[in-house]
């Protein structure tokens, strides 16, 4: 698997030499970390364009303060790229892009690192619009279609560094550095000193806490593009 940081800011960040059998052992724990990584914050690193389909509760609305909450598919959301989300009364309105289909793009708030959206202005926003019709867009029992790029290109085996960021090539130089430790222990220590594995693992997961993509008041996909 691709890593998010090179071996060389690892092997910086711990102060060890250049050895085929260290920046093996640095590989290994990097690969392993994208992983576990990916696993933790709930989204994918690789390039991916498509788009998520959600279903439109109406009940959603009073449930959240009268706004619709989606968690895309994934996070590292490429804001430069194109980013749209339409509504409309049929799955298949989407592809026919029929007059029925309404773009909400502008009455939505986008936290793009993290993959979620707030729907905070615009006919989805408050309950007594829930039920009329907007243009041949009828609201109730509708279909919500976001179109978005995410990930990060990946060269030789690394994700591009000038896209993946800080807080992530930190978590994983510490994530590659503590497996390197539990598993290889006299690596870093010849002497057989004890590494700090608990302090480093702390570290990492205090970053990772930071941006777990947890939100259990925010509707998950219907159905998922391949892309």
């Amino acid at each position: 698997m691709p890593i998010l940081t090179t071996v060389d800011s690892v092997r910086t960040m711990v102060r060890m030499q250049s050895i085929q059998d260290i920046d093996t052992a640095i590989t290994r724990g990097l690969s392993l970390t994208s992983l576990g990584l990916e696993t933790a914050l709930q989204t994918s690193f690789d390039l991916w364009t498509g788009y998520d389909i959600f279903r439109l509760d109406p009940t959603i609305p009073k449930r959240n303060m009268f706004m619709y909450k989606w968690r895309l598919s994934n996070g590292f959301v490429d804001s430069t790229q194109a980013f749209t989300v339409k509504i409309a009364a049929l799955v298949s309105d989407f592809t026919l892009n029929t007059k029925a289909v309404l773009d909400i793009t502008s009455d939505c708030n986008t936290q793009y690192e993290k993959g979620v959206i707030d729907n905070i202005g615009g006919p989805l926003a408050w309950p007594s619009n829930l039920g009329m019709n907007t243009g041949d867009a009828k609201l109730i029992g509708n279909f919500a279609r976001v179109d978005y790029t995410s990930g990060f290109n990946v060269t030789a085996d690394l994700y591009d560094p000038a896209a993946v960021p800080v807080w992530l090539q930190d978590a994983a130089a510490l994530g590659a550095v503590h497996h390197v430790d539990k598993l290889m222990p006299t690596l870093r220590h010849p002497k057989g000193a004890p590494p700090d594995v608990k302090g480093d693992h702390s570290y990492y997961c205090g970053i990772v806490t930071k941006h777990i993509r947890y939100y259990p008041r925010y509707s998950n996909p219907l159905y998922r593009n391949p892309g």
